[in-house]
């Protein structure tokens, strides 16, 4: 409900495994932290078409997730799918996450926008999966510029 609320600004959550019922959309400038890096999983529960996080705002808007674990998606863009703004990903871990829906791309992060900007850093991205391209981190479009990251042991299928 707090992403529903357009007064909040920085939403802190508190240490614990949140298990989503549906995909978590964010549509305007938010902050998402976890009050104590680490201490926060975001689970999808590994659904069918349902990814943890959508980040599509509908014009230029910032979008800051720090500290989180995002786990469970099952879709493309399984973690986390781009679609829209400046998007700062930092000190998170993105993994068991699988695009194997759609066009089964991107199992940790797809990016997918003309002309937005995804930072990654101080993060750990593994054991996510695509059907054909980008395990761990695919880019249709856009830019993403990842640095002090480790990505390792995400596996995609090629394109057909």
């Amino acid at each position: 409900s707090a992403l529903a609320n357009t007064a909040v600004g920085h939403i802190v959550l508190a240490p614990g495994t949140y298990y989503l019922i549906s995909e978590l959309s964010i549509t305007r400038s938010v902050i998402l932290e976890a009050a104590v890096a680490g201490s926060v999983v975001l689970d999808a529960g590994r659904v069918s078409g349902r990814r943890v996080l959508n980040i599509s705002p509908h014009s230029p808007k910032v979008v800051q997730l720090i500290g989180l674990n995002i786990t469970g998606g099952y879709e493309q863009g399984g973690g986390v799918l781009v679609q829209g703004g400046t998007v700062a990903i930092s000190s998170c871990t993105i993994y068991g996450n699988s695009g194997h829906i759609t066009l089964g791309s991107g199992g940790g992060v797809y990016v997918n926008c003309i002309s937005c900007t995804v930072t990654i850093t101080s993060s750990l991205i593994y054991g996510n999966t695509a059907l054909y391209w980008g395990g761990g981190v695919a880019a249709w479009q856009g830019t993403v510029i990842i640095s002090s990251c480790t990505i390792r042991g995400n596996t995609a299928g090629g394109i057909p």
